[in-house]
């Protein structure tokens, strides 16, 4: 059983981890973090971020990536598609590598209006 004084130490552990990540999600959409509980955890004018730090993601996720990385072809930025059964379309997800995430979100920071900000 996990005593009191286990439980602080897991729980501050936990949201330095949590803090890091939405600083690293701060930094990466040029967002504003909030980080309170029950909101989001980042914003800018065009994302809401719910950041999510994890110590073992589920491996279908890094096997579907190992695919879309290994079949991309010559400049093309790979990514994954995700369908559930029997939900609509619009709530389909796209996973992709951050690196690959930041220079496609800078390419278009470029085309867009210089004038104009995220936040």
């Amino acid at each position: 059983m996990i005593t009191k004084d286990e439980r602080r130490k897991i729980n501050k552990r936990n949201k330095g981890r949590s803090y890091s990540t939405e600083k690293a999600a701060e930094n990466l959409f040029c967002s504003e973090r909030v980080g309170t509980m029950g909101h989001e955890d980042n914003y800018n004018r065009i994302f809401s971020i719910e950041t999510k730090t994890s110590q073992d993601p589920p491996k279908s996720i890094q096997s579907w990536m190992d695919q879309a990385i290994k079949n991309c072809g010559e400049g093309k930025v790979p990514l994954v598609y995700l369908h559930k059964l029997s939900q609509t379309r619009d709530k389909d997800w796209v996973v992709m590598q951050v690196g690959d995430f930041r220079r496609v979100f800078e390419k278009l920071l470029e085309l867009s209006d210089p004038r104009k900000t995220l936040l």
